[in-house]
């Protein structure tokens, strides 16, 4: 297979910059930053996290494809991973529990606090911090990609040779557990996200050539008629099957703006403020949701929407630095030891 030439370091930057962003801002709009708009940040949302996903899963299958198997050791790979992960969280929960338990006298379930301690965030959501549910899944991938690129399972060797009645069949069999799931209050959402990180981790290569190859006529098509329907379901999410619907829509929406950045992949340059934010994507993610909701919600601080709007990123932001300087020292403690 030819080698996809791709300039990851800008591109990745670009889209997880530009992710972070749709995220802060889908927040902003879900608890009321713009009164009316609350749906407009249901779309937003959709958007932002597939962004994060398929990116992620982009990545590990360029190195799965350049590789093989010497980079998804179970032990290996899992250790690298978690101890990236966890430190930071692990901070932001300690600190998040001493202000919920000692200063505003709520009381916190042992148990959901053990679950999200151990990365189990989704099935055991906490006041304020629900939005970490994207840890669990991240940890779900983890394992997925583990166990795909085994050498001795061969599960993505098999994987590569499948045809796209496959993938199709495999699309609706996640369209079915989606709704399975949901209808027993279990997250089916996860099994959108491990169908199109699946086939972004086998199918890596081939995404990439075909954001270069396909005519941008039919990419702008794409873009408009995939997000027009995903805003419209995210506004009708009361109607029957309506939010099933909306989460595929607004997948294939995502998919759209990855195409999108991926084709200008060669245009773009580095940006300062894109570069900045995408540095402290993941600590950013942590903490900007409790400025959004709950006790410390400063969405609705003052009468101007561009003045809450700009403070939440301050306080974000001045949050993030703080957590990414006590994770790192965490990170490199572990190192060592």
């Amino acid at each position: 297979m030819r080698k996809i030439q791709f300039r990851h370091n800008i591109a990745i930057d670009y889209v997880r910059g530009v992710a972070m962003m749709v995220i802060v801002t889908c927040h902003f709009f879900m608890f009321g930053g713009v009164p009316g708009w609350e749906p407009l940040g249901q779309w937003f949302a959709g958007v932002g996290n597939f962004l994060f996903f398929a990116i992620s899963a982009l990545l590990f299958g360029l190195q799965y494809e350049g590789k093989g198997s010497a980079c998804f050791l179970p032990l290996t790979f899992l250790r690298k991973r978690f101890m990236r992960l966890f430190p930071s969280l692990w901070i932001f929960l300690s600190i998040w529990l001493v202000i919920q338990i000692f200063i505003l006298k709520e009381d916190v379930s042992p148990i959901k606090v053990i679950m999200n301690f151990l990365g189990g965030c989704w099935f055991a959501k906490l006041p304020s911090i629900g939005h970490l549910w994207f840890i669990t899944m991240v940890i779900i991938c983890y394992i997925m990609y583990v166990t795909v690129a085994n050498k001795k399972l061969q599960i993505g060797v098999k994987l590569r040779d499948m045809g796209g009645h496959f993938w199709i069949v495999l699309l609706c069999s996640s369209m079915l557990f989606e709704l399975a799931m949901d209808s027993f209050n279990i997250p089916g959402y996860l099994f959108v996200i491990l169908f199109y990180s699946l086939f972004f981790f086998i199918k890596a290569s081939k995404v990439i050539k075909y954001a270069n190859d396909i005519p941008l006529s039919r990419l702008l098509l794409l873009l408009v008629v995939s997000n027009s329907i995903a805003l419209v379901l995210s506004y009708h999410q009361d109607l029957f099957l309506a939010l099933s619907f909306y989460r595929f829509a607004s997948c294939l929406a995502g998919f759209s703006w990855l195409l999108l950045m991926l084709r200008l992949n060669k245009k773009f340059k580095y940006d300062k403020a894109l570069l900045f934010i995408s540095s402290y994507s993941y600590e950013l993610f942590l903490v900007h949701h409790i400025f959004c909701c709950g006790t410390f919600s400063i969405i609705k601080l003052s009468n101007s929407i561009l003045l809450n709007y700009g403070l939440l990123w301050i306080c974000a932001f001045c949050a993030a630095i703080i957590l990414k300087f006590m994770g790192d020292r965490v990170y490199k403690r572990l190192i060592v030891t």
